[in-house]
């Protein structure tokens, strides 16, 4: 099966085309948040690259959040597009999901970190069963100092909500935990296209029609507007 994986969710952006889990390709793009312009020259480049063609992708999954209001609204725009014009399964994958999916293989608990600014952190956990990511919880937003205080056991932080609060990681829970490289600590569109590919197999998909960003709390831009 050939996906397309589209992520937006924050100011690095990337776009991937997966066969059955193996990565063809991949194109990144820094624009501080403004995907509009870089999101379908990305995808045309890319398929170019790896000589396959709009009508050669069988399934579209894209980031659905928590992330970036305006950048997943953008992704899932034309993620939706792409799935309509050509009649393919279409999913959203979790932001947490999809950076926790970045974190080699281990034994141990994965705490998924985002952002949420005003001095909280999107948060999930997983854990690797038999090498498929499993989710231990849902999609939450929490203070540092609640996440310190459930953190019980050998847990590996990744997102790069981590490096926001490092020093008060290392200060209240060192010993309980392990830090994933910076590197990793960003959504991919390979990783979002591969979990796309494992939930088709499961039969799961979204409708168009339905698929909306998932932000967790009511966003800043939608606030304003009400203003």
């Amino acid at each position: 099966m050939i996906v397309l994986g589209i992520e937006t969710s924050s100011t690095c952006g990337s776009v991937a085309v997966v066969q059955d889990r193996k990565v063809l390709g991949e194109l990144f793009f820094n624009t501080g948040r403004k995907h509009s312009t870089k999101i379908v020259p990305s995808i045309t480049n890319l398929l170019s690259t790896v000589e396959l063609n709009k009508a050669d992708l069988e399934g579209i999954a894209v980031t659905s959040g928590p992330g970036s209001y305006t950048s997943l609204r953008i992704g899932i725009s034309i993620a939706k597009g792409l799935a309509y014009s050509l009649d393919i399964p279409l999913i959203g994958i979790s932001t947490l999901q999809c950076v926790a999916f970045n974190s080699i293989i281990s034994p141990h608990l994965i705490c998924s970190l985002i952002d949420a600014r005003k001095g909280e952190l999107y948060s999930a956990l997983f854990r690797y069963n038999t090498g498929e990511l499993e989710r231990m919880s849902e999609d939450q937003i929490v203070s540092i100092d609640y996440l310190c205080s459930t953190i019980d056991e050998k847990t590996v932080l990744i997102g790069d909500g981590l490096y926001l609060y490092k020093s008060t990681f290392v200060d209240r829970i060192n010993g309980l935990v392990l830090f994933a490289p910076e590197h990793l600590c960003y959504g991919r569109a390979s990783s979002c296209a591969i979990l796309g590919i494992d939930n088709f197999k499961k039969a799961k998909r979204d409708e168009v029609n339905t698929l909306v960003p998932k932000y967790i709390r009511q966003a800043d831009a939608e606030l304003l507007g009400k203003r």
